[in-house]
C-alpha cells in the first residue's frame, strides 16, 4: 500500500457518520469522568514511537483473535498498525480475555452457536491519533484511557459467525466498504454483512457480563451511540481493584 492510499484510507475512516452534538459531547465527559480520573497522570503514547517502544518493553501487547474474541479486519492487517495499534496493556489485555471467557460460559449454558465470536473494535490510540478523531467530529475525549491502552471498544450490535460479520444494521454498503477495497490484505475479501442472521441474545449476555464486573468495581463501561451504525461497548479497566 502506497502512502497515498493509506492517507486516503485513514481519512475515510475517519468519517464520522453519525452526527455528534455539544450535549452529546457534554454527556460523554460526564460519564467517563472516573475513568479518566483513574488514569490522570498516568504515561501516555503520544505517537507512534511511543506505541512501537511499548511494544518492545512489553508495557503493551498485541492481540491477536481467539476462540471468543475477534479484532475488526482494520486490527488485522499489518499495513494499518500506525493507525490501528492491535494493542492493550497486558491488565487489559487479561480482562479482554476473561470477559470472553465469562460471555463464551454465558453463551453455552445458552445454547449458542460456538463459532460466533465478539468483535473488538477498538484498543489503544495516540494522542496524535485522538487527536485527528476529536477534529473529524468523533465522539471522544483527548484524555481518553485509550491512550494509556487501558480502553478497549466491543461491538455493541454485531460479531462474528467465524469470519461473517452478523449485525442488526440493515446493510453496511457505505464508505467503509469502498475504503475496504484498499486496506484489506491482498486476496482477502471484503467482510460479508448478514444481518438477517443476527440474535440479540449475543450481545445480551455480553451486557450482563459487563454489568457483573461493573458492579464488582473491576470495570467501568458504557454504551456509546446506542442504536446506530456506531452501536459499541467502550470499556475500561479499574487500576484500583484488589482481588479479594
Amino acid at each position: 500500500m502506497t502512502g497515498d492510499e493509506l492517507e486516503r484510507s485513514r481519512k475515510v475512516l475517519l468519517k464520522s457518520r453519525i452526527p455528534v452534538s455539544k450535549a452529546m459531547i457534554d454527556d460523554m465527559q460526564d460519564e467517563t469522568k472516573v475513568e479518566r480520573d483513574w488514569y490522570r497522570g498516568a504515561p501516555r503514547f503520544l505517537n507512534d514511537d511511543d506505541i512501537a517502544k511499548a511494544v518492545v518493553s512489553g508495557d503493551l501487547v498485541k492481540i491477536g483473535q481467539s476462540d471468543n474474541i475477534l479484532p475488526t479486519m482494520r486490527y488485522r492487517n499489518p499495513e494499518l498498525h500506525t493507525i490501528y495499534p492491535p494493542y492493550l496493556t497486558p491488565k487489559s489485555a487479561q480482562l479482554l480475555r476473561e470477559i470472553g471467557t465469562m460471555w463464551r460460559a454465558r453463551c453455552d449454558e445458552l445454547g449458542i452457536d460456538k463459532n460466533i465470536r465478539l468483535a473488538l473494535t477498538s484498543m489503544s490510540r495516540t494522542v496524535e491519533y485522538q487527536e485527528k478523531i476529536i477534529a473529524s467530529g468523533k465522539l471522544a475525549q483527548p484524555d481518553s484511557p485509550h491512550t494509556n491502552g487501558e480502553a478497549f471498544d466491543i461491538d455493541g450490535s454485531g460479531y462474528y459467525v467465524g469470519d461473517v460479520a452478523v449485525n442488526n444494521r440493515a446493510h453496511e454498503k457505505s464508505s467503509f466498504r469502498n475504503a475496504f477495497a484498499d486496506i484489506a490484505d491482498p486476496g482477502q475479501d471484503s467482510p460479508e454483512f448478514r444481518p438477517d442472521l443476527y440474535d440479540p441474545t449475543v450481545i445480551s449476555v455480553l451486557i450482563e457480563v459487563l454489568n457483573k464486573l461493573k458492579k464488582e468495581d473491576r470495570i467501568h463501561y458504557l454504551e456509546e451511540f446506542p442504536g446506530t451504525n456506531n452501536e459499541c461497548y467502550h470499556v475500561c479497566r479499574n487500576p484500583n481493584w484488589k482481588t479479594a
